[in-house]
């Protein structure tokens, strides 16, 4: 394949891919197949001879990545439910994002800004859209609202499935924006640094109309943990947004609402066991799963089954759960503890890139900047998973592959352009 014929093929894989990133925010069906359709011109072009991108510099996540998936393939054989078990494992394809952002940010290191720039684009026209859907359900038709949950809240959705998925996207979406636009390289332009960061008040805005408090806590906390990267001007910024988020939380009555104790949409039936949807219910009767299923696990999609089984009593229909309501207590249900020690290692390896990669990096650099959002944007989703199973929700999912491509991207470029080593001052 010739040089030009190459680089339409590149050209249109860009278009796909920032389709997929658009997309993402609002539409699964759209995301995916753009997904699709970039993953297989991403296959032609390597399979043509183009595979600049592959290197041997993150052998150790995509080890990490393999030992996951391959343990969990393992458990799905010994479940007795192949085929179900594959079925319930599709979100793995979603490593593919990885390798096509790479890719794509490795024939043009200006595609990162790019990309991100469209995401903070697509992030705020959904946030106009969710706050006319706010104003409306809240202030012009009250009395014709219908509840999006068994709460009995209004709680905003976007165009997904579910508040919490949204609350989980926007506010993942929010920290990666937020650290990547106050540790900006010195060659993005003012005003494509200043898009991105009204695209992370925009998602951090999305997070509060959710009003799911596992995202709002997640995003309090990562704002005070983003605050320890940042000086002078950025830490005032940092500042403004962490008090912006935690004065609008108190003063919405239907977002206090929701972490009042004695409430009935309160945080207080979460930490009981009188109720089958509490967290600790939840939890505690996963944890009889793993016990006794300690080793292989019950298999990938064979948790609700497992799930009823330990359930003492009989469990309501609307409570037969699909996960546990935790990234690691749900892969160590289906994949034993050696799938739980798998999954935490991928996890420990993606940060540790994102995290030397910072350290290495010099103040103002690109490298940084990418390094420092997808750590700041993984925390987040990493909280988020604490009360909810979100690695295998394929919206909040996608996003996070695609932050990790963002964060992974310097250490291709290691042995061609030099990767800053000196550790200068936090910038």
């Amino acid at each position: 394949m010739n040089a030009s014929s190459t680089d339409r093929l590149t050209i249109a894989l860009l278009f796909l891919f920032a389709l997929f990133v658009f997309s993402s925010t609002f539409s699964i069906a759209l995301s995916q197949s753009s997904l699709g359709l970039s993953l297989l011109l991403f296959i032609v072009i390597a399979a043509k001879g183009d595979r600049s991108g592959f290197d041997r510099r993150l052998k150790w996540f995509w080890l990490a990545v393999a030992l996951y998936v391959g343990w969990m393939l393992l458990a799905a054989m010994a479940g007795g439910k192949f085929l179900h078990s594959l079925d319930s494992m599709r979100e793995e394809w979603l490593f593919s994002i990885v390798l096509v952002g790479i890719f794509l940010i490795h024939k043009d290191d200006k595609n990162a800004d790019r990309l991100i720039a469209i995401l903070a684009v697509a992030q705020i026209l959904v946030m106009l859209y969710s706050l006319g859907l706010y104003l409306d359900k809240v202030y012009i038709n009250p009395r014709y609202t219908e509840p999006l949950t068994s709460d009995q809240v209004v709680r905003i959705r976007g165009n997904f499935s579910h508040p919490l998925t949204f609350g989980n996207y926007t506010g993942t979406a929010a920290l990666f924006m937020f650290g990547y636009a106050l540790a900006a390289h010195q060659r993005m332009a003012t005003w494509m640094r200043r898009l991105i960061l009204s695209g992370g008040v925009a998602a951090m805005l999305c997070t509060l109309m959710s009003n799911s408090r596992g995202p709002i806590v997640a995003v309090l906390i990562g704002l005070v943990i983003m605050l320890f990267f940042l000086r002078r001007r950025k830490l005032l910024i940092g500042i403004v947004l962490l008090l912006s988020l935690g004065a609008a939380s108190l003063l919405t009555e239907t977002v206090r609402a929701r972490f009042t104790a004695g409430h009935r949409t309160g945080i207080e039936r979460h930490i009981g066991m009188y109720w089958q949807g509490s967290r600790r219910f939840i939890w505690t009767n996963s944890l009889k799963v793993i016990r006794e299923n300690p080793v292989i696990g019950v298999g990938p999609g064979n948790f609700k089954e497992a799930y009823q089984e330990a359930v003492e009593g009989e469990l309501h229909p609307m409570h037969r759960y699909g996960h546990a309501h935790n990234d690691l207590l749900n892969v160590s249900a289906q994949g034993g503890l050696v799938g739980g020690a798998a999954f935490g290692l991928m996890w420990l390896s993606v940060l540790l890139y994102f995290w030397i990669g910072y350290r290495r990096a010099g103040p103002g650099s690109a490298a940084r900047a990418r390094s420092l959002a997808a750590l700041l944007g993984s925390i987040l989703f990493l909280g988020t998973s604490v009360t909810e199973a979100t690695f295998v929700d394929e919206e909040v999912r996608a996003l996070l592959m695609f932050i990790w491509a963002i964060g992974l991207s310097p250490w291709y470029k290691q042995g061609e352009q030099g990767f800053p080593v000196e550790r200068q001052d936090f910038s």
